[in-house]
């Protein structure tokens, strides 16, 4: 499913109009009809509910839901903060005049004073104040309602977008619409998606208001949703009966050092996981009886060390011969520590190894300064960072890469021609060719050590069973999440462990593939 900016949403809407024909009334009229219905879907009937409306076209789709509503016995009362209305919602204004449903005009803070006492009493609050259509940030009066409406404690239903979301202002409770649940037109809006926006969103549903399927399905939306039904055509793929471990590849991981021996593991385990079929761990040798003794179905390969216990240089040939005779992908940098030296081992094997190639954690500090090197690789590559990593690839904050996750990632991505999972809440996939997939599964219980490393397992897996990297990607930054999502509902969503992740991976593929976990959004 692909994900739109407002403005895209509005090319859509134009073209819809111009060049299909379909009324923008029958549009507004289809999509406050679906309000209707989700409304009721929350509601008993015979509740009251209070819409408040602005003076756009997120109004119209307000009123339209009213009437069907009052036509179903719901106790409804239009409140328009504004002083008229335009086009398309003033026809319906004048309908829902004409039914005698109760409305008001609010202009100030006087006239609102009035009302407050009516939404504190309703069952729910239906948000139609401004939708994506807002420039700018909410002020003055308007702002004192959207705190209102967030302090009454009382369910609110936003229409399209929560207020105040989408403006290109950090979204807060005094400036943003907080709502319980959000119904979106046609496709999911990115703020609705990415945080800190998604945090405003509550229950997200995606309604059908009849825009045809060839426009919504255009590859200039080239921003996705990783959902379900994306990432079962590469699941669903079966194992012969006579197949072997052959058959399943063979991963190598360049991983660990004295002080963080425990990466070399959790990437291996994540890669087990996956269902690959051979796995080898190139460790530095002091460390080789622990991995050993921790890893017992996969390989081990001592590799030569430095003296704090990492890399060292005579190691660069070792794995390049392994990764030409044996190996089918290759994923290095978790838990090699920040030596200089084995920084140097590290480059070289990036810029030499003829395999695809998996670069996550101190193998992406290395890169720092000799982002170059990337260019010069031949072989499929995915980088792996998290915001502070990506923040020091690219000289920005932290902050900044949240805040453009999405441009990030793609300018990156073609840049640099690899693909780039920037890991965090709603974790992005980004291709060289400019696509970008926006992840929803996953919850804060995965915030601990470790995670990251099983998910470059997962990747490194699932290339090695013969997808290409951006599949490999969407599917083990999909399963990840989902993993952890299962871990918090039958768990808690403190002290779950990474290895417990990686022991679920299995469980919830299967889940996945028999439809029995469901995504985070709803269509309708």
């Amino acid at each position: 499913m692909r994900v739109v900016t407002p403005s895209q949403m509005q090319k859509i809407d134009k073209e819809a109009i111009v060049n299909y024909g379909i009324p923008s009334i029958v549009l507004m009229e289809n999509a406050g009809r679906k309000v209707s219905e989700l409304a009721m879907k929350i509601s008993l009937e015979g509740s009251s509910i209070s819409v408040c409306c602005g003076g756009g076209n997120n109004a119209g789709d307000g009123l339209v839901a009213a009437r069907h509503l009052a036509n179903r016995g719901y106790k409804v009362k239009a409140l328009i903060f504004a002083s008229e209305l335009k086009g398309d919602a003033e026809i319906n204004f004048k309908i829902v005049r004409s039914m005698r449903i109760p409305l008001s005009f609010i202009k100030d803070r006087e006239t609102f004073i009035l009302e407050k006492e009516r939404i504190t009493h309703s069952d729910l609050i239906i948000d139609a104040l401004f939708g994506t259509g807002l420039k700018g940030e909410i002020r003055g009066f308007m702002k004192e309602v959207v705190s209102f409406l967030n302090e009454t404690g009382k369910p609110i239903l936003s229409v399209d977008c929560p207020s105040g979301l989408g403006s290109g202002i950090e979204p807060r409770p005094e400036n943003c619409v907080k709502s319980s649940t959000t119904i979106t037109f046609a496709l999911p809006k990115v703020a609705l998606v990415t945080y800190p926006g998604a945090k405003f969103v509550g229950d997200l549903y995606i309604a059908d208001i009849g825009m045809p399927k060839e426009l919504l399905e255009r590859e200039e939306w080239n921003v996705s949703l990783v959902d379900t039904d994306l990432v079962l055509r590469w699941l669903a793929v079966p194992r012969a009966p006579d197949a072997h471990k052959g058959d399943f590849g063979h991963v190598l991981i360049i991983a660990g050092s004295r002080n963080t021996p425990g990466a070399s593991v959790l990437v291996a385990m994540g890669a087990l996981r996956s269902g690959a079929g051979l796995v080898t761990v190139g460790i530095p040798k002091s460390i080789h009886p622990i991995i050993a003794t921790k890893l017992t179905e996969s390989m081990t390969l001592p590799l030569p060390e430095t003296g704090d216990g990492s890399l060292a240089a005579e190691s660069e040939e070792k794995i390049l011969q392994f990764s030409r005779d044996r190996a089918d992908v290759v994923a290095v940098g978790p838990g090699v520590s920040l030596n200089e030296e084995t920084g140097e081992v590290l480059r070289n094997v990036i810029m030499k190894v003829e395999k695809p190639l998996i670069i996550d954690a101190d193998g992406i500090t290395h890169l720092v300064g000799h982002l170059d090197i990337l260019k010069k690789r031949k072989f499929p590559t995915v980088i792996t960072p998290h915001p502070g990593e990506m923040a020091r690839l690219v000289e920005l904050s932290p902050r900044e890469i949240n805040a453009r996750r999405i441009e990030v990632a793609r300018q990156f991505s073609v840049q640099y021609a690899v693909h780039i999972v920037l890991k965090g809440a709603s974790t992005v996939v980004g291709s060289p060719q400019g696509e970008v997939f926006i992840n929803t599964s996953g919850n804060p219980a995965m915030s601990t050590g470790g995670m990251g490393d099983i998910l470059t397992g997962l990747i490194s897996g699932y290339i090695a069973q013969k997808l290409v990297p951006l599949q490999a990607s969407i599917l083990g930054v999909y399963l990840h999440g989902v993993a952890g999502d299962y871990l918090k509902e039958k768990r808690w969503e403190r002290g779950i462990l990474a290895a417990d992740l990686a022991e679920v991976i299995p469980l919830v593929s299967g889940k996945v593939l028999r439809r029995e976990l469901t995504d985070r959004f709803f269509l309708i």
